[in-house]
């Protein structure tokens, strides 16, 4: 709670929300993706993609806490829609872009943020405990629907503070227990990490990874133009944080593409190429080659632990995006009644997503993230003297216009 009594979000909170909807399945499949089809250099790869991209995650960050507002009950709303239409100087233009891209958001959460995820975790119960896809997708959108329909955005913050940290704990220690009873070999690792990474495949395969990775993707060999990072969704939850300072949230925004891929994609790949031949097949998706390593270095346990944490991954990341949607639907229109539909049609798509043909969702998601990207893109350079200033300061007036809503 604020001084004035206000439930708010804390710039943690914020963090988490915004986490949740980068770490998940693609951190799992996305690397074995990646490795796969570029061999142990694309890692590389990876690494400097990610550099690349906490320059855009702070740009977008700092602008999110800038053109944000607060509604009647203290809460924070903002995100690329709010900047691109109140940081642009052409302001009819820039009404209208800012509604396009939330329109593309809305179709994206759709398919990206509840039907690709639900079906990796599907895939993953079906592997470990023969589970039929259904039954994970009716239990997955009654948990969503309990946690939704909260009608706070405090709520799904609750839970993903206490979710992502938990699981994400579980992931870690399960690498690092693989990687340190295997030290010795971590600088030939390193070796092959190196030697490869400026082959032809490597290269290719490193950006893949890299883009399936941050659009939180399972792992299968189609992947999207474009990555989260400059996306602009996760400006959503950033905006929320109670943080008076632009710059430093926007640090949290570096921290968030450091921790998902410097860290943990990089401990996926350590435990892929520590038996790379054996662990890794020529056929297959990623969560499958993933399981595979594991469960070779750990023993079955490892197996059944994994696929419950793609599991939690991928409930994080529909709790995640139904809020950058519902975020979207409330730009779009002030008719209350639509976030309740847009919310049901959402827990629909969960259970329709569970045991669905991925081929038409995948170009469906291909398309809205390549555009909110250009999009997004595009906007951040136009108002790149903005984020100088601001990044200059420690701290910014705050606008309060809840009319705005």
């Amino acid at each position: 709670k604020s001084n004035d009594g206000t439930r708010q979000v804390s710039s943690f909170q914020a963090f988490a929300v915004s986490i949740a909807s980068r770490v998940g399945t693609g951190n799992l499949a996305g690397v074995a993706t990646a490795i796969a089809v570029g061999g142990a250099g694309a890692v590389f790869w990876m690494w400097v993609s990610a550099a690349a991209a906490m320059l855009l995650k702070y740009a977008e960050t700092v602008l999110a806490l800038r053109h944000r507002c607060r509604d009647r009950d203290g809460m924070y709303h903002g995100g690329a829609m709010y900047y691109i239409k109140k940081g642009i100087n052409k302001k009819g233009l820039a009404s209208i872009i800012a509604t396009f891209f939330a329109l593309f958001c809305i179709f994206s959460s759709l398919t990206t943020g509840s039907i690709i995820q639900i079906n990796a975790a599907a895939e993953a119960a079906y592997a470990s405990f023969r589970t039929p896809p259904i039954i994970i997708g009716i239990i997955i959108a009654l948990l969503s629907a309990v946690s939704l329909f909260g009608k706070k955005a405090s709520k799904i913050s609750e839970i993903t503070v206490r979710l992502v940290p938990a699981m994400t704990l579980i992931f870690i220690c399960l690498s690092l227990t693989v990687i340190f009873t295997n030290i010795k070999q971590i600088p030939n690792i390193f070796t092959l990490i190196i030697r490869g990474a400026f082959s032809q495949n490597s290269a290719i395969g490193g950006i893949l990874g890299y883009i399936f990775s941050k659009g939180v993707r399972f792992g299968v060999t189609k992947g999207l133009f474009s990555n989260e990072a400059g996306c602009g969704t996760s400006t959503i939850a950033h905006a929320q944080a109670n943080n008076t300072s632009p710059s430093a949230q926007g640090v949290w925004g570096i921290f968030e593409v450091f921790f998902d891929t410097i860290v943990l994609c990089t401990m996926t790949a350590f435990v892929l190429l520590l038996n790379y031949s054996d662990s890794v097949p020529d056929v297959g998706g990623g969560v499958t080659i993933t399981l595979s390593a594991y469960t070779t270095q750990l023993g079955p346990i490892a197996n059944t632990v994994l696929s419950i944490s793609i599991i939690l991954f991928a409930f994080a990341t529909i709790l995640c995006w139904a809020y950058y949607g519902c975020e979207c639907v409330r730009f779009i229109t002030k008719r209350k009644y639509a976030i309740d539909v847009y919310l049901i049609i959402y827990l629909l798509s969960i259970i329709y997503g569970a045991s669905a043909p991925s081929s038409l969702v995948w170009e469906i998601a291909d398309l809205s993230i390549c555009v909110m990207m250009s999009i997004n893109t595009i906007c951040i350079c136009q108002m790149s003297e903005t984020v100088v200033k601001l990044s200059e300061k420690k701290k910014v007036k705050q606008i309060a216009s809840p009319s705005f809503l």
